[in-house]
């Protein structure tokens, strides 16, 4: 269902509609490939020739019809987990199709911030960290939720099942987590 409600983003697009495609992901990257529009990829890894935003060389780039353009070097991004170095990625992607020019996107992004559910701090309290979270509602939210923190979890999870496969989130949970509260739902029974 998932995979299908995607395919129906890109399905009526016309030769002037623009689509920006996580190449990263392994359905997103079949969906891209059958994009009629103007197809533009963002990922974490370089890839070749088509047009798009990676990171490369420290630096995320924005290649446009052949020409590569430095953004802003990695160490300037607020954001250290790979999630939303993607968003940022898809973001500059946007902003370019929007018109913003990269001197201004390279002034703006030291400023950004997470969104509120985000990873957001609430409180350090006794040597603890307590973090909310509640926009990783999808097993591959949480799973990036979780590999942003290399100290002892305790996850409080739960909520509807959506039918996405849990198993690599199980095991992810196994390895990192110390402390599990499941609050009610399809998804904790």
């Amino acid at each position: 269902a998932y995979q299908k409600a995607k395919e129906g983003i890109v399905e009526f697009q016309k030769q002037d509609d623009i689509a920006i495609i996580n190449r990263d992901n392994q359905y997103t990257r079949l969906i891209g490939r059958r994009v009629p529009g103007k197809r533009f990829w963002f990922s974490l890894k370089p890839f070749a020739t088509e047009n798009g935003a990676f990171y490369q060389k420290k630096w995320l780039v924005l290649r446009i019809n052949g020409i590569v353009r430095r953004v802003i070097p990695e160490k300037d991004i607020p954001f250290t987990s790979e999630d939303m170095k993607a968003n940022l990625l898809a973001a500059v992607v946007a902003g370019w199709c929007a018109g913003v020019s990269v001197r201004d996107m390279r002034a703006k992004i030291p400023k950004l911030q997470a969104p509120s559910g985000r990873r957001q701090i609430i409180r350090r309290y006794k040597g603890r960290t307590f973090v909310n979270d509640t926009t990783a509602s999808a097993p591959v939210a949480t799973l990036n939720a979780l590999s942003a923190f290399s100290h002892p979890l305790i996850l409080i999870a739960g909520g509807v099942n959506k039918k996405l496969p849990y198993t690599e989130l199980a095991r992810a949970i196994k390895a990192r987590v110390e402390h599990v509260v499941l609050l009610p739902g399809t998804a904790s029974d």
